[in-house]
């Protein structure tokens, strides 16, 4: 029940404020007009305990143009926010949330400011008081004042992700945003995870603990950042919400569908969107955006392999290939969990049948277990694998580790990113100043210092296009853009599916599943020779699921053999992205013309026979065909080609589309964005990380590669030259004082090289290094130290002091 309170009066509430529960005051009128007569003023809500301890103390002062936040007034200095913008309606009403280890202030709906609370005390009064020397209140002289309770969280969203668009908005015009990362797949993800850490590097904070508690994980302290945390602000902007959690092939799985196709289609096919299309696209298109945290990366089908050394050679810039393939591939596999199977002989056999060249006419293969991102186990007892990767798992624990949006990473979700600000002009490169984010009729402008566009290769093409606000691409961008602009293109994939049964069933269960891959060149004809014939991507999957949807392999109860090729492709001038009346992409997509494609489907067929056989011959496999109308099953001796059907799975249909943006190619040509994926059209500040920026579409998932294409991104937007923290905790019962060597004169460290630190027992003091360090323990800070202990230290990994130093002579 609402009860009213009086300008200079104080009101008692009818139930204390307790964690989850809020004071609403809301005020008919407001006034920002100074009183010309006065030299300072001051409109006060002083929130008290029922022994009149004041709590939080808001103070709104026209004169000086801000808010200030302050407890146990008026010993407390209090923190300070800019009155500019908190209050936008001729009316206002007023929030304060109790979190439980703080008060969330909020105005007309936005969060304005959190108050770390002083005391763990309720709340029980409110006061409304005017500075002495003031004559009218910002507010209405009569309030209403009630006291209800936040309800429980329904949902991971609701209890992690709390903050909305016109909070970061009006955030972001007190502190812009360093980067604003406008999607979180596996481009915009991957690149936000890795400046996360990179900012548990930078910050440089101090935690403690005793016996009775945890320690505090670094970077993991609330509050103002002391004055040497070159941490940066990030901001991770999702069109979606939370629909996983994680990969769904870590979550249960419909039981009808047996074991091929990999589940993650299945979610897939239900969730994904449709863009705007022309009836020829339609005919033939199957892909879709997933607008979730995590985006694409919660549905893909973990399969890693690289892209061919001579493709990237041949296509993509020199400064590109020589990164990814000497440092940040690597870097990518470890992020993903990269996994094989144990190989029994059996494998062996199998594999070395396989790369036993028996016909001169097809293409020389070199199978090896098929590359899959994700932990099957882990060997530590009681320790759970990781299981199948997405860039979804980090941004959750990100969010957990501050369920407030607190830190200096933040995620907003259900946010559409419209357009950048200010408007492109031809021939100038200025730089954006502000991503908006449009809401019905409603725009917000994120103030930021980068942008950087990850939101897909039709979405963020579709956001550059809307920044034109009406232009013509020429007339916004240039012609070279316009001219290089917007040809999403996908490979062909092809695919032959068949059961099979073995005749010794025992070996089932010896062999399990199987998944192979190896690279083969195709030649368009007989003229063409092999060494300048372009790289395909063959992989089989015996007995287990493949990355390919179910859609394309017969129902039966039998295992079943599937090998899917992926073949390279130049991006189409032909295709094209446009807006739509509602400011919406639309999309043109069809095959790069390929004057050999029957030629090389042949091969295909042939090569297929070639590997069938060749399996039947070393695990005694039984191939059947399937009479679907008939339900008829007739096993097959030998395989030829005519029993098999080489299937297209249609553009989009595994979520590789991409080269909208894209980056130069080898000669240095048609890039809109550099080597670096930084826009060279309109900004400065604008990078772009997604299959966008892929200047051709190469036989391989380029999952793995834009991965290595984001942590390679997140080292040019801050380089923290691999320096580390090492945290040193004295678990001893008395003080100790440590130094520690520096192998790098030259390295950045909080503490220098052989600095004598005091850490008291149960503390925790940090160093930053590259590389591993000695630290010298000693149980005096004397000017004569000679008994001591010594320890062996690595960057990122905690020291723990667990025996007491020799005692000083």
């Amino acid at each position: 029940m609402s009860r009213n309170l009086v300008l200079g009066d104080e009101l008692e509430l009818n139930k204390a404020l307790i964690p989850r529960s809020c004071i609403n005051i809301r005020s008919a009128v407001v006034d920002l007009v100074p009183d010309p007569t006065v030299g300072s003023d001051s409109t006060v809500l002083d929130f008290k305990s029922d022994q009149s301890i004041s709590l939080l103390r808001i103070s709104f002062r026209r004169h000086a143009g801000n808010v200030i936040f302050i407890s146990d007034w008026p010993k407390d200095e209090g923190e300070t926010i800019g009155l500019d913008g908190v209050f936008k309606n001729k009316s206002a009403i007023i929030n304060i949330l109790d979190t439980g280890d703080a008060f969330n202030v909020y105005v007309d709906g936005t969060k304005i400011h959190r108050f770390k609370k002083r005391y763990q005390i309720e709340v029980s009064k409110v006061g409304y008081l005017l500075d002495p020397l003031d004559t009218t209140s910002v507010l209405a002289n009569q309030l209403t004042v009630d006291v209800t309770v936040d309800p429980v969280p329904s949902n991971y969203q609701e209890a992690f992700f709390p903050l909305t668009a016109a909070d970061i908005a009006f955030e972001s015009q007190l502190h812009p945003f360093d980067v604003v990362i406008i999607g979180s797949g596996i481009g915009g993800g991957v690149l936000a995870t890795d400046l996360l850490r990179k900012n548990k590097i930078l910050a440089s904070n101090s935690s403690y603990f005793t016996n009775e508690s945890t320690p505090k994980p670094p970077g993991g302290i609330i509050g103002a950042p002391p004055s040497d945390d070159k941490s940066r602000r990030i901001l991770v902007i999702e069109r979606g919400g939370v629909l996983f959690q994680t990969h769904p092939l870590n979550m249960p799985q419909p039981s009808s569908r047996g074991t091929y196709g990999q589940m993650n289609d299945f979610f897939y096919n239900k969730l994904k969107k449709q863009f705007d299309m022309d009836q020829e696209t339609a005919e033939i298109w199957k892909g879709g955006p997933v607008y979730c945290l995590g985006g694409r990366s919660t549905v893909w089908g973990l399969f890693t392999p690289r892209i061919a050394l001579d493709t990237m050679v041949a296509h993509f810039p020199e400064d590109v290939t020589n990164s990814l393939t000497d440092k940040y591939l690597r870097r990518a596999e470890e992020l993903m969990d990269l996994s094989y199977p144990s190989t029994l002989p059996i494998h062996q056999a199998v594999i070395d049948k396989l790369n036993t060249q028996t016909q001169k006419d097809l293409p020389e293969a070199q199978w090896q277990w098929g590359r899959i991102a994700s932990e099957f186990k882990d060997n530590d007892n009681y320790q759970f694998a990781k299981g199948a990767y997405s860039t979804v798992d980090k941004l959750m624990e990100a969010a957990m580790d501050d369920p407030q949006g607190e830190s200096k990473f933040k995620t907003v979700l259900n946010a559409h990113v419209d357009r950048l600000e200010p408007q492109p002009l031809k021939g100038k490169k200025e730089r954006v100043e502000y991503v908006v984010i449009k809401d019905g009729d409603k725009d917000y402008k994120i103030k930021c210092g980068t942008a950087v566009l990850s939101a897909g290769a039709v979405e963020s093409a579709a956001i550059l296009l809307r920044s034109a606000s009406g232009a013509s691409l020429e007339g916004a961008y240039g012609s070279d853009f316009a001219h290089n602009f917007g040809h999403v293109t996908d490979h062909y994939i092809f695919s032959v599916a068949m059961p099979f049964y073995y005749r010794n069933m025992a070996m089932k269960d010896v062999v399990g599943g199987m998944k192979l891959q190896t690279d083969i060149k195709l030649t368009a004809g007989k003229d063409e020779l092999d060494d300048s014939a372009p790289v395909a991507l063959a992989n089989l999957s015996l007995d287990a699921s493949s990355f390919l949807p179910r859609g394309s392999f017969p129902h039966t109860e039998l295992p079943l053999f599937i090998i899917a090729y992926i073949l390279p492709s130049p991006l189409s001038p032909e295709n094209s992205i446009v807006l739509d009346q509602h400011g919406n992409p639309k999309i043109h997509v069809g095959y790069a013309e390929d004057p050999g494609l029957e030629h090389k489907k042949k091969t295909l067929i042939d090569f297929a026979v070639d590997v069938m056989n060749k399996l039947s011959q070393v695990l005694d496999l039984q191939f059947v065909h399937v009479d679907k109308k008939a339900s008829i099953y007739e096993p097959l001796p030998v395989i030829t080609a005519q029993h098999l059907t080489l299937n297209v799975l249609g553009p989009g249909g595994v979520a590789h589309e991409l080269g909208s943006i894209p980056m130069p190619n080898s000669e240095g040509a048609n890039g809109l964005v550099d080597s670096s994926l930084q826009l060279q059209y309109g900004w400065d500040n604008v990078y772009v990380c997604d299959l966008s920026v892929f200047p051709y579409s190469p036989a391989a998932n380029p999952t793995l590669s834009l991965a290595a294409l984001a942590l390679r991104l997140s080292d040019e937007l801050v380089n923290t030259e691999n320096s580390q923290p090492i945290w040193v905790y004295n678990l001893t019962p008395s003080t100790v004082w440590v130094t520690m060597t520096l192998s790098r004169e030259a390295e950045p460290g909080l503490v220098g090289p052989y600095e004598l630190v005091e850490i008291k027992s149960g503390r925790v003091s940090l160093w930053k290094r590259t590389r591993r360090e000695t630290i010298f323990i000693y149980g005096s800070d004397s000017a004569v130290r000679k008994n001591f202990d010594v320890q062996m230290v690595y960057p990122g990994v905690n020291a723990m002091i667990v025996h007491s130093p020799p005692p000083a002579l």
